[in-house]
């Protein structure tokens, strides 16, 4: 989440650079991004590992997560309305009553429906035996990672299809790896060594863009989060935090349930303009000397205060409703139950 925060700190901070000039501020900016794509990948990564143990569906879950998303969604447009901060309209209204439907946050909704659709992507690849499961990621890999690296098509991808991939390979992992080939520290520098393949896509782009001006997109070509350099540097360190043990932390558990609400926080339309552009002032800090510190403290900052207000929110809001969402889940899975049996029964008379 960090490493998606200090992106979003680059990408909305409104920054110009002189183009062909290859300055340290630039090229700092310009490697900053690579954290979002990564980060993304490596979320997804962590969730098929851990959903594919999930032996049901959790009504209360997608229950839970929709409210979450609803919440802050509302909260936002009702404070900066009446901030007067921005213009009240019925389509914004709509919008933000609605925000997984009309993806508030675009990884938000597809979250949400991979979330949906995971019990029975459960099923297909509990299914298939480990030679079809690797021909399956195999297939996969070249068809989404490997073509759209080197020629830039998505060759029939999606933002949900490539999030049901790297579900994918995570479940994999835990279902049919018992030894990892490589230690944590392997695992580590193999991370290191595609983060400097981005970083050196990035100085041949910024030196070749006062010749070829068409160069100046290549480092965000090869950051994407389908490309090689990006899945590689993800796997590698979810491969290498995977083998590392740190016990049972009840402060690490109590950070980690609040990242995701640290993501709708700060990246919420009406809170970005305001937290980039008129809090920390980024653009400001263009040819500033202390930009690279600046950008850790403000990245930082923004982690430690989205956190507090989120785990406020649970305190205050969510536990008082939680007994609602599971009651209401109950009644939810026992209809679908009932109708399953009444069907089946249906059926065989």
């Amino acid at each position: 989440m960090l490493m998606i925060i200090i992106c979003h700190f680059s990408t909305h901070g409104g920054f110009q650079f002189p183009s062909g000039e290859l300055t340290v501020n630039r090229l700092w900016t310009q490697c900053l991004t690579f954290g979002g794509n990564l980060g993304v990948d490596i979320f997804v990564l962590i969730s098929g590992y851990f959903l594919i143990g999930s032996t049901a569906f959790r009504t209360d879950k997608a229950l839970k997560l929709a409210i979450q998303i609803f919440t802050y969604s509302v909260l936002f447009l009702a404070v900066f309305t009446l901030a007067g901060a921005n213009p009240y309209g019925i389509r914004m209204v709509i919008n933000c009553l609605f925000p997984i439907t009309y993806s508030g946050w675009w990884f938000a909704s597809i979250y949400f429906v991979l979330y949906l659709i995971s019990p029975y992507l459960n099923k297909l690849l509990r299914g298939l035996n480990k030679q079809d499961y690797q021909k399956m990621l195999a297939l996969l890999t070249v068809c989404w990672c490997v073509i759209p690296t080197f020629t830039g098509s998505a060759y029939g991808s999606s933002y949900l299809l490539w999030f049901a991939y790297l579900y994918a390979v995570s479940a994999y992992i835990r279902l049919h790896v018992e030894t990892i080939a490589i230690g944590p520290k392997a695992a580590f520098l193999g991370a290191f060594a595609t983060m400097l393949t981005a970083g050196l896509a990035f100085v041949i782009s910024d030196l070749l863009e006062t010749k070829i001006p068409s160069a100046a997109n290549l480092a965000v070509y090869v950051i994407h989060m389908q490309r090689l350099p990006t899945v590689l540097t993800a796997l590698f360190l979810f491969l290498g935090f995977l083998q590392i043990d740190i016990g049972c932390n009840r402060a690490v558990n109590q950070i980690s349930s609040a990242t995701f609400g640290v993501y709708l926080i700060h990246e919420n339309n009406f809170v970005r303009p305001f937290l980039w552009g008129t809090l920390f002032q980024n653009a400001s800090f263009a040819d500033s000397p202390f930009l690279i510190p600046y950008s850790f403290m403000a990245a930082l900052a923004v982690f430690l205060c989205c956190t507090l207000i989120e785990l406020f929110r649970i305190a205050v809001l969510e536990k008082h409703y939680m007994g609602l969402i599971k009651r209401v889940s109950l009644y939810i899975d026992s209809r679908i139950g009932r109708l399953f049996a009444s069907e089946l029964s249906h059926k065989s008379s």
